[in-house]
C-alpha cells in the first residue's frame, strides 16, 4: 500500500515541496521584517524627541513586532475566530492596567518638586533633654 499525504483544509498537501519552500520563505520575510523593526526601534533611540513622542513610536514599533511573532510564528493568523476576540480582551485588558496607575499619576508629571528652603537651612541635632552644649543657644 502506497502511502498518501493528506491535504489541509485549506487544500494544500503540507509536505510537498512546494508548499514547504513557499512556508520557509514566509517566514525568512517575517524574520527579516522583525529585524529591520529592530534596527528601527535602535535608530529611534538616537532621536531626541520628547518622552512621550518617543514612547508612542517605540510602542508602535513593539506591538507590530509583537503581532507579527504571535501571527506567523505562533500561527495565530490561521485560528478561528473566537481566539481573535480572547486576544482583542487580553489587549484591552493589558491596556487598562498600564492607564490605570498612569492616570492615577499624572498631575505629577512634569512638575518640579518644591522645597521649603527654611527647613532646610534649620539643624537637628539629636541631644539628650538636659544638654544644651556649650555655648549654643537653645531653640
Amino acid at each position: 500500500m502506497a502511502t498518501t499525504s493528506t491535504p489541509s483544509h485549506t487544500g494544500h498537501d503540507h509536505d510537498s515541496p512546494e508548499y514547504i519552500k513557499a512556508q520557509v520563505r514566509k517566514y525568512l520575510v517575517i524574520g527579516g521584517l522583525l529585524y529591520v523593526l529592530t534596527v528601527v526601534t535602535v535608530v529611534i533611540s538616537y532621536f531626541e524627541l520628547p518622552t512621550i513622542p518617543t514612547l508612542i513610536l517605540g510602542m508602535a514599533v513593539a506591538l507590530t513586532k509583537a503581532s507579527l511573532v504571535a501571527l506567523f510564528f505562533m500561527h495565530l493568523i490561521d485560528e478561528k475566530r473566537l481566539i481573535y476576540y480572547t486576544l482583542l480582551l487580553t489587549m484591552l485588558m493589558f491596556a487598562v492596567c498600564m492607564l490605570v496607575p498612569s492616570l492615577t499619576t499624572h498631575s505629577a508629571v512634569g512638575e518640579h518638586q518644591r522645597v521649603d528652603v527654611k527647613a532646610q537651612g534649620e539643624v537637628h541635632h539629636d541631644k539628650p533633654a538636659g544638654d544644651h552644649g556649650g555655648g549654643e543657644a537653645h531653640h
